[in-house]
């Protein structure tokens, strides 16, 4: 049995997303920073780092929000 897949040539590859780009650039960080370290460490570690760096942008997005206009005009 013949097990190839063809794809229609319309389909074309996806644009990596903004989460894509920086797990790469990060688990190159890191293997550079210690190239023994294994690929899923680095990828583990690095899906942390977003995990945070996502909590800490939807903490500043909360407070904004939830904070008067005037309070924000007076920390300017």
């Amino acid at each position: 049995m013949n097990n190839i897949v063809n794809k229609p040539q319309e389909m074309r590859q996806l644009t990596p997303s903004a989460y894509n780009c920086f797990i790469k650039e990060e688990i190159n960080r890191l293997k550079a920073e210690s190239p023994d370290m294994a690929h899923k460490e680095a990828f583990s570690t690095a899906a942390k780092i977003a995990k945070e760096m996502i909590k800490r942008i939807a903490r500043h997005i909360n407070l904004w929000i939830l904070t008067p206009k005037w309070t924000l005009l007076m920390l300017r």
